[in-house]
């Protein structure tokens, strides 16, 4: 299995449609940057972080690349540590991975890769708790995740 590095938004999504063990399934393992890790102040967060494939990643040099901490930190991490795939859902974050040479992933890119591995039932459940738990997700995305998971 290929490593990933996670960051803070994408790792909360991941918990609002209780599907955070799927990423455990499909990636090994699921580095967590400093500024990441930091940012889990929740207790729901805290107890997740705590999962055995989650591995804690202290960066040694941070870019100076424009971004929020946690993207920073992933972006940097995924460089130190030859991590070919990120997890985040930020726009600019994307844009720099790409540039970088990484393979950015957003948290609906999971649940389709979950679902066609097996892992998740439904893809609309998965979508359906984050609405539930005050995740937008836009009509567009919903329908379009659906189609691509055969639902």
């Amino acid at each position: 299995m290929e490593p990933i590095v996670c960051d803070t938004s994408s790792l909360i999504k991941l918990a609002k449609a209780n599907i955070v063990p799927c990423l455990g399934a499909m990636f090994s393992p699921v580095h967590l940057p400093d500024a990441v890790t930091a940012e889990c102040k929740s207790d729901r967060l805290k107890a997740i972080i705590l999962l055995p494939f989650f591995i804690p990643h202290t960066v040694k040099n941070t870019l100076p690349i424009g971004l929020g901490a946690g993207e920073r930190g992933t972006i940097s991490a995924a460089l130190e540590l030859g991590a070919s795939f990120i997890l985040t859902d930020d726009d600019a974050a994307i844009r720099k991975a790409g540039r970088l040479g990484l393979v950015p992933l957003r948290v609906f890119d999971i649940i389709i890769l979950a679902k066609l591995a097996g892992h998740i039932q439904s893809a609309r459940a998965a979508m359906d708790r984050m609405i539930a738990e005050g995740e937008g997700i836009a009509p567009d995305v919903y329908a379009e995740t659906l189609g691509k998971c055969g639902e």
